[in-house]
């Protein structure tokens, strides 16, 4: 919302964020490339924390968001570590590490 500067569920929020849950359920332990993506587009900081502080009261969305929150903290393989570090050219289809 331009005038309060407050994030404003649309009317399928809860879906998308089941959908979110759901594919970082299925995210590959051994490399977490959704859970890296997510990381890369701030996904937390840009989105769902300020859900969180302007739907504080919409009970099935908080808890929803702190599942995901859980998934997101779990801790990472060493494989997933390098592949956080790994720079993907998709034009060129190669990889190289930061």
């Amino acid at each position: 919302d331009p005038s309060t500067q407050q994030i404003v569920p649309v009317e399928d929020c809860i879906n998308w964020l089941q959908d979110l849950q759901r594919a970082l359920r299925r995210d590959e332990d051994a490399f977490r490339p959704i859970s890296i993506l997510l990381g890369q587009w701030k996904v937390v900081e840009q989105k769902l924390l300020p859900l969180v502080l302007s739907c504080r009261y919409n009970t099935s969305l908080i808890l929803t968001i702190v599942k995901i929150l859980v998934i997101l903290t779990k801790p990472i393989s060493e494989n997933a570590k390098n592949a956080a570090n790994m720079i993907i050219d998709t034009r060129r289809g190669k990889t190289e590490s930061a």
